[in-house]
């Protein structure tokens, strides 16, 4: 039972995480191939498909399922089973089910910062990076070029969708450190909650930017996207186990435990379109890599506590590096940045 308990969550993770967007990207790409409409030419003048950012879409829809259906179980297990002991108890094959669909009920509900405010920043994010994909001019690249031309009395759809993207990420950051707006307490801040909502705006909206400066080669951005991920999991759940170490009565596996749910949800919509991404045969574009990097944000947010500092230092710094160097220039002068870079993708 115990055991049933733990997996189920991880079970349905993968489910709604991965197999709902795979099964509906391929019905997606499928017809899009078929249709040839939004198209466009890739780095080596080939003609791939648009349409791979809609996988965030399936996947917010498939999140807010889940959530919907833990909150109904939550509310109706309880009634379907007469004697309650025997729920707690575990006693009997239906109580054995009860109890575990209870423990993934409590797993995926409207409680959950991470969950309730993945949807709506990803659906954003989708929104802002397609309206610069949709209506962008090239000749306006980087952050610089944003500025110059809205210097010149311009306002490009990369300067609307930096604006919209941040102001996303400071609501989004505003109710993740537990503040609200319309209860007032938005208003009633400290110092240091103030730079802390501060810190969390940054490390989801220059992560948004971040992927996106790597969305020039296939996979590329999904590969980032990954590695970025696994770090912050390791360094989180790395954390935790020290502060068990100097605190006795901390005990850090229910949080490992939950930043692993959150890692097999948030990974499951790359490997869900990666052999379109990776073969070459559509890109994300904004749409899809602003939401990814906006992701690992927030992630960053609720899982690195006291280092958020320093994933922000870091993503702010590769993005001031970006404006000096190319990063494909770099990855292309390193063997190992490019075999990593090639791996996967077709030989040429």
């Amino acid at each position: 039972m115990a055991i049933l308990s733990i997996l189920l969550p991880f079970v349905i993770a993968l489910i709604g995480g991965w197999l709902i967007p795979w099964v509906a990207m391929k019905v997606i790409m499928t017809a899009r191939f078929k249709s040839g409409k939004q198209q466009t030419t890739n780095y080596a003048g080939n003609t791939v498909s648009y349409g791979l950012s809609l996988v965030w879409l399936v996947w917010a829809a498939s999140l807010f399922a889940m959530l919907m259906k833990g909150s109904w179980l939550t509310s109706v297990l309880p009634t379907l089973f007469a004697d309650s002991s025997d729920v707690v108890a575990g006693v009997g094959t239906d109580s054995i089910l009860a109890e575990a669909l209870m423990q993934v009920a409590q797993s995926y509900n409207f409680d959950d910062t991470f969950f309730v405010l993945a949807i709506p920043l990803v659906v954003t994010c989708f929104f802002f990076g397609w309206l610069d994909d949709r209506f962008g001019a090239r000749g306006d690249g980087g952050f610089k070029g944003h500025i110059r031309a809205l210097f010149r009395g311009k306002v490009t759809t990369g300067m609307a969708k930096v604006l919209g993207i941040g102001f996303v990420a400071l609501i989004v950051a505003i109710y993740a450190n537990g503040y609200g707006l319309f209860d007032g307490s938005v208003w009633n801040l400290s110092a240091f909650d103030a730079l802390w909502i501060f810190l969390s705006m940054c490390a989801i909206a220059l992560g948004a930017n971040l992927i996106n400066l790597f969305d020039l080669r296939p996979a590329r951005a999904s590969k980032v996207y990954v590695a970025f991920f696994l770090q912050v999991f390791f360094i989180a759940s790395c954390s935790s186990l020290v502060i068990a170490a100097v605190i006795n009565f901390w005990n850090p596996w229910d949080d490992i435990t939950t930043l692993l749910m959150y890692l097999l949800w948030a990974l499951g919509p790359i490997f869900a379109i990666w052999r379109y991404d990776a073969g070459e045969r559509a890109m994300l574009g904004d749409a899809g890599a602003n939401p990814a990097g906006a992701l690992i944000g927030l992630y960053a947010v609720v899982g690195l506590w006291i280092l958020l500092p320093v994933y922000v230092v870091i993503v702010l710094t590769l993005n001031m590096l970006s404006e000096k160097f190319s990063f494909t220039k770099l990855i292309e002068g390193s063997p190992i940045l490019k075999t990593l870079d090639m791996w996967g993708r077709p030989r040429t």
